[in-house]
């Protein structure tokens, strides 16, 4: 869909793009796969962010998203590191992408259970967040912190099913699906 309305030139608005917008079509483009296509919109797209430093966070957390679904895991700390958190949303972001990088390092390391700590601490005590968006993100911790404890994951497809507000679904619902699962899911959610 984003590509069609880029080709039509109607991702823009006066020349330019919300920050917000910018990273979910990265998002999306990361998690549909498509790196050569996300990395050419990061580039060509950046510069219609009409402020500099939201701009360049954006930017920062495009290339950690990349790094991430190339499994370049110390390149996604490196990006994120640099980010500003002074933008909520950009914070919020940072945190998650933070917490399943350590998971997908190394989810009985030290660095996993202190980021866990950290980003529970960051959401119970967050105020400026809507209940929903604290509790899906609470959620979704309870979850990987569940799959880090087994190695038996699909019993944990249903709680994932079940669960109404949770933050990443998509993202842990391809870790417990076997491939066939995962494909047979995508097709149905998105004919892809």
């Amino acid at each position: 869909m984003y590509q069609h309305l880029i080709e039509q030139n109607r991702i823009t608005h006066n020349g330019q793009i919300h920050y917000v917008q910018f990273n979910n079509i990265v998002n999306l483009g990361t998690f549909f796969a498509a790196s050569s296509w996300v990395s050419q919109f990061i580039n060509d797209f950046h510069k219609k962010i009409p402020q500099a430093e939201l701009a360049e966070d954006a930017v920062k957390i495009g290339k950690a998203l990349l790094a991430f679904r190339a499994g370049q895991y110390d390149e996604v700390i490196y990006q994120l590191n640099t980010v500003g958190i002074g933008n909520q949303d950009h914070a919020l972001r940072v945190k998650s992408l933070l917490l399943r990088t350590y998971f997908e390092m190394d989810s009985n390391g030290s660095l996993f259970k202190s980021e866990c700590k950290s980003y529970r601490q960051y959401f119970k005590n967050n105020s400026l967040l809507k209940a929903v968006k604290r509790e899906g993100r609470l959620n979704f911790l309870a979850i990987l912190r569940k799959m880090a404890k087994t190695k038996d994951w699909q019993p944990l497809r249903m709680e994932i099913d079940a669960t109404d507000v949770l933050s990443n679904r998509m993202w842990l619902l391809q870790k417990v699906m076997s491939t066939a699962e995962w494909e047979k899911e995508m097709d149905i959610r998105f004919g892809v």
